[in-house]
C-alpha cells in the first residue's frame, strides 16, 4: 500500500478521536450543568419559590406553571386548593390562605404563595389540637389526650387532670378543664400573675393525695409520720432517701408544742 493510504488512515483515527473527545467533553458539561440546575431548583423550593425551581431546571417549565396558575377561575369555593401550590386553600372571601398547619414561607410576599409546616399552631376545626412537630401530625394541646387515640383521623380531645404540662416542667393538669396546678411539693413562684406557670420546690408543703406525706427540703416527699413498730427519732431534713425492702427507717416526727 502506498504512503498515502496509511497517512490517510492515520487522519480518519485521529479526526475519530477528536470527536470522541469533544463529546465526552461535551457530556462532562452537561452533567455538571444539569447537578446545578438540580441544585439549584432545591434551593428555590426550600425557599418556597416553585417558580423559579421549575426555571432552575427548564425555563419552559415555568412558563407552563404560570400559565396554569393564571388561567385558574377567579371564584373559588372556601376549602378549594390551589391549582399549582400545595397546602394553599381558598378562604370564605375568595382569598389564598395557608392550610391547617402550615403559614406562608414569605410573609412579606404577596405573590409568593410557597408555605411551611408550623408545629404549635392552633387547628381551625378542632379546638385543642395543635400542630406537632412533624409535618402533617396534628396533637392535643398542653393537658388534653385524644378521646380515641387508635381511630386515625378521629381529632377529638379531652381534658386529662393530672397530666403533666409538656413545655412547664413540675406542672399538671388539674380536675378543672384548662386550669392547671403544680405538682405535689411545688408551688407558684408568683402565685398572682396569670399565666404565669413557673414553679418552685416547697419543703413541707402536704402531698394533696397521701396522707402523712408531705416535702422534704430535698425534691422528693417524705414520712411525716411513721408506723408505730418503726423507730422515731430524728432525721436530718436534708435526707429523703427511699427505704429498701427489709429495711428499718427512722422518720422525722414534727411535735408541736403545747
Amino acid at each position: 500500500m502506498s504512503d498515502d493510504h496509511y497517512r490517510r488512515n492515520k487522519e480518519f483515527y485521529r479526526d475519530q478521536d477528536r470527536r470522541r473527545d469533544h463529546f465526552l467533553e461535551d457530556q462532562r458539561y452537561e452533567q455538571k450543568r444539569q447537578r446545578e440546575r438540580s441544585e439549584e431548583a432545591f434551593r428555590e423550593i426550600r425557599r418556597g419559590n416553585t417558580m423559579r425551581a421549575l426555571g432552575a431546571i427548564d425555563p419552559e417549565l415555568a412558563i407552563r406553571y404560570y400559565e396554569l396558575s393564571q388561567s385558574a377561575p377567579r371564584r373559588v369555593s372556601e376549602g378549594d386548593r390551589h391549582p399549582t401550590e400545595p397546602h394553599v386553600v381558598a378562604a370564605a372571601n375568595g382569598q389564598w390562605i395557608p392550610e391547617g398547619g402550615y403559614a406562608w414561607s414569605d410573609e412579606s410576599s404577596q405573590s409568593n404563595l410557597g408555605v411551611r409546616w408550623r408545629p404549635g399552631q392552633n387547628n381551625a376545626k378542632h379546638p385543642h389540637v395543635v400542630a406537632s412537630d412533624t409535618e402533617g401530625k396534628w396533637t392535643p394541646a398542653p393537658g388534653y389526650q385524644w378521646v380515641d387515640k387508635d381511630a386515625a383521623g378521629d381529632l377529638r380531645v379531652q381534658w386529662s387532670p393530672s397530666k403533666s404540662h409538656r413545655e412547664h416542667e413540675h406542672v399538671v393538669a388539674s380536675d378543672t378543664e384548662g386550669e392547671w396546678t403544680p405538682a405535689p411539693g411545688y408551688r407558684w413562684v408568683d402565685r398572682g400573675s396569670f399565666g404565669d406557670l413557673r414553679v418552685q420546690w416547697s419543703p413541707g408543703n402536704p402531698h394533696p393525695q397521701r396522707e402523712h406525706m408531705g416535702s422534704s427540703r430535698r425534691r422528693g416527699p417524705v414520712g411525716l409520720l411513721g408506723p408505730p413498730s418503726l423507730p422515731v427519732g430524728p432525721l436530718p431534713l436534708s435526707d429523703s432517701r427511699s427505704l429498701a425492702p427489709g429495711r428499718s427507717a427512722i422518720l422525722r416526727v414534727f411535735v408541736g408544742s403545747n
